[in-house]
């Protein structure tokens, strides 16, 4: 894939970087975005570099039109025309439904869900001439599995399945494919920290189906194939990337 061109969003740790190394593999031009955690986004470029890919790191805000299409400029600018975006950017917001502010929910979707329109109408206006081009958004199975404590991130979650679906069917006649992989619960630094109890993490554990938690590589893997030429005949898709987690009984077993 030398010559093509990734943009990932977010991606300076977690499921983001796991991705911008997984395309840099394949020869892809990689641009890692990022918002605060510059130095996180420079290993990431160093590590690109070190085996010999080409990358770059850049800041923006991806909820802000204007830090996007600057992004965008620089990213064609230095690295080539843009092939693949990969909207990862994201975060989460562990509160009940009652005591949520009227500014955390903006914030989880302004983040979770204006990032993605922004960026993806601002690639997609750079695609359309080229009749080609690849958007893959990352959600959540919280966004067609409830969760206690998360309404604010389950509706934006809902959301971005919905919006992938929508962006499908518009911009396919330009030759523009949108799917979105779901990961379930993965072995991130966040997560990690989460479960840093040995107890709590062995009873996660035990509650997935295929007894660990998920790999960030796995989902990377996910997105490469919705990126590429073999998943041709795969628009508007949600692939699930959890185990099997999302799949399982409601209820405990007899």
């Amino acid at each position: 894939m030398a010559g093509e061109v990734a943009l990932v969003t977010g991606a300076s740790r977690g499921i983001g970087k796991a991705i911008a190394l997984r395309f840099a593999r394949e020869e892809y031009a990689v641009a890692v975005n990022y918002r605060q955690d510059r130095a996180g986004a420079e290993e990431v470029v160093k590590e690109i570099r070190g085996f010999g890919g080409r990358a770059l790191s850049i800041a923006a805000n991806v909820a802000d039109r204007a830090e996007v299409q600057g992004m965008m400029e620089s990213v064609e600018k230095e690295l080539g025309p843009l092939t693949v975006l990969v909207n990862n950017a994201g975060i989460v917001l562990r509160k009940s439904f009652l005591d949520t502010t009227d500014e955390e929910w903006e914030e989880t979707f302004r983040t979770n869900v204006r990032a993605i329109f922004i960026t993806s109408q601002e690639a997609a206006r750079r695609m359309i001439p080229r009749g080609r081009g690849f958007i893959v958004n990352i959600s959540s199975i919280s966004g067609h599995v409830a969760v206690e404590n998360r309404c604010a991130y389950c509706s934006s979650k809902g959301a971005v399945h919905m919006m992938t679906k929508a962006m499908a069917l518009e911009l396919a006649p330009h030759g523009i494919q949108v799917n979105a992989v779901a990961p379930g619960i993965m072995e991130t630094e966040g997560i990690r920290s989460l479960m840093a109890n040995p107890e709590l993490r062995a009873s996660y554990e035990k509650y997935m189906p295929k007894g660990r938690l998920g790999w960030t590589e796995e989902c990377a893997e996910a997105v490469l194939f919705l990126a590429s030429e073999k998943a041709s005949y795969i628009n508007g898709a949600i692939l699930v990337v959890d185990g099997g987690l999302s799949s399982r009984q409601a209820l405990p077993r007899l």
